[in-house]
């Protein structure tokens, strides 16, 4: 299966044509042909076709362009990340899901992985697919919280147990706060609310981090991350 469509199929999005002109509906209907067929090297040009246009449609190029760079688009690591959802609930699963959706593809350099992977939950985001909220706003929670820790290995050779203790490390760090924080947010606005769900666990977790958080972001994501790294704790619903 091509490149774009795999993480499309896997995300059930669709591109929303109706809302743009005849020409952007021309340009990003363009861009997502040259995404099925890109690799990571090529992905940005496909991107560049929707230059200057600001509707949901554009902002799923943005997204999957993302993925595609960062190599997602591989089916054997789709195919990883989506059955530590259905192969149970739990931190463990999480983690492992969470391990396996972390940007690494530049080599070594923690900031830019870190960098890239915000980029990708902002056009996610704003694209409206909650498929790719999800897969999105995991993947900036890792990849985050694996740059800010400090004695893990490179994200590239991080394991579930490595993010676990990367979780730990960080809990108390404004930055990595706001970051899952926000990231919980989203998925639970997107997929969680008046009975939606698709996400495993995760609405049982962020939904116990909120009810205990109200609106602070920044303790959403202290709540959450404490719980992954010891999910014994009062109140770990989920984890």
């Amino acid at each position: 299966m091509r490149a774009a469509r795999l993480i499309l199929t896997v995300c059930f999005s669709t591109l929303m044509l109706s809302a743009c002109s005849e020409k952007e509906s021309d340009k990003i209907a363009d861009a997502q042909n040259c995404l099925d067929n890109a690799t990571a090297a090529t992905a940005s040009a496909c991107v560049s076709k929707v230059d200057g246009i600001s509707t949901p449609g554009a902002f799923l190029i943005r997204c999957v362009g993302k993925f595609v760079e960062e190599g997602l688009n591989q089916p054997a690591r789709l195919k990883s990340a989506m059955e530590a959802i259905d192969n149970g609930g739990g931190a463990n699963q999480s983690l492992t899901m969470m391990t396996v959706l972390a940007f690494k593809s530049v080599v070594g350099n923690k900031q830019a992985n870190k960098t890239n992977a915000q980029q990708a939950f902002s056009f996610c985001n704003q694209s409206n697919s909650k498929g790719l909220i999800l897969l999105s706003s995991l993947a900036q929670t890792s990849t985050t919280v694996a740059a800010l820790a400090v004695g893990i290995p490179d994200i590239a050779n991080m394991t579930p147990a490595d993010l676990d203790q990367a979780m730990d490390n960080v809990k108390n760090d404004p930055e990595a706060q706001a970051a899952v924080g926000e990231a919980a947010v989203a998925v639970y606005n997107s997929s969680c609310q008046n009975g939606q769900s698709g996400t495993g666990d995760f609405c049982t977790q962020f939904a116990a981090a909120i009810d205990a958080n109200g609106g602070s972001t920044n303790g959403i994501g202290q709540f959450i991350m404490n719980c992954y790294a010891n999910p014994g704790s009062m109140g770990c619903d989920g984890f």
